[in-house]
């Protein structure tokens, strides 16, 4: 029999030194010290700084013109020989009524079926402003087919120059200088009337 005293307390077991460091199942375990850390949260990148809004460019500035090239094509013979025939052997078309979706087959079937023209004697191209640019083998065709009834739906006219014309208007302000005035007749005045309807709004210049 074994006797324990009550008010002493019991003596505690000491482990060898060759088993510290292990835990109880016997895997051996690491300092605290070299534990590895846990693992840290990533930061949110912080937001880019806000830009101040940038001041509209007043008008007039090259930053708000539009980028575009202006190119003049030269006057040659090549077309005015194209230009020559044009306005003698070629009509433009335009399609009336509820405007429908009419081909180029189907301009020459009006050709042939109701102005009596040949298959050969004629060409058909979309066109623009107009729908169809239609060329003609002759002079004479066109000239009968203008003096001709026509289609209510359908309107057939001569091809000019300017049927391809655009008119748009200068909304970026310029410094417009004027010579051969005579000294009492420059003011504002003079100036909106040689400019007439080309200009919306006139200041005078300071430089």
């Amino acid at each position: 029999m074994v006797q324990v005293s009550l008010g002493a307390s019991a003596p505690q077991r000491r482990m060898p030194q060759d088993q510290r460091g292990r835990n109880p199942r016997g895997a051996p375990s690491l300092p605290e010290v070299c534990a590895s850390s846990p693992p840290r949260k990533n930061d949110p990148p912080s937001p880019p700084p806000l830009l101040p809004p940038l001041s509209p460019k007043p008008f007039g500035d090259p930053y708000r013109r539009p980028r575009s090239d202006l190119c003049v094509v030269p006057r040659s013979l090549e077309i005015d020989v194209a230009e020559a025939r044009l306005l003698s052997c070629t009509l433009v078309a335009v399609v009336g009524g509820a405007r429908p979706v009419i081909s180029p087959q189907q301009v020459g079937m009006l050709l042939e079926e109701f102005f009596l023209v040949q298959h050969r004697e004629y060409t058909v191209h979309h066109f623009d402003p107009e729908d169809f640019l239609l060329e003609f083998a002759s002079a004479m065709v066109v000239d009968r087919i203008l003096h001709a009834y026509h289609p209510d739906d359908a309107y057939l006219e001569e091809m000019h120059r300017q049927s391809m014309a655009s008119l748009a208007s200068l909304c970026f302000r310029v410094l417009v200088e004027f010579r051969g005035i005579p000294a009492h007749a420059r003011n504002l005045s003079t100036a909106m009337i040689i400019l007439d309807t080309s200009c919306s709004d006139l200041c005078r210049s300071t430089c």
